[in-house]
């Protein structure tokens, strides 16, 4: 496999070595609802095409997207300032435990000893 010269330079630590290990791979960022809700305070509190919008998404890193996207998300309801951090994927499990068949059936019937 031929190596680039950027394949070099993303191999190449801080002292100049080169590693045989890949850079891992940028994480996106997560916001916390009450974060979410406070920038959006922010942003609106500003009068429309100030620049100081822009500075304000610049000081914090964000584009204008993520405004649109909060904006949509508070209009659905979706995002409540008294929510703390970003919700989980997936679903939960319930405390109790689910029944097999089996004993679904077991408890319905009694046994006859034959």
């Amino acid at each position: 496999m031929t190596m680039t010269l950027a394949d070099q330079a993303a191999m190449t630590g801080q002292d100049g070595r080169v590693t045989e290990q890949q850079p891992e791979r940028a994480k996106r960022r997560t916001f916390a609802k009450a974060y979410k809700v406070r920038i959006l305070a922010a942003y609106d509190a500003l009068p429309e095409g100030s620049p100081e919008r822009g500075a304000l998404l610049r000081s914090e890193r964000l584009y204008h997207s993520h405004i649109e996207h909060w904006r949509k998300q508070a209009e659905n309801g979706t995002l409540a300032a008294g929510s703390t951090g970003p919700r989980r994927r997936g679903r939960t499990r319930s405390a109790a435990p689910t029944k097999t068949p089996t004993d679904c059936c077991a408890s319905t019937s009694p046994r006859v000893p034959t």
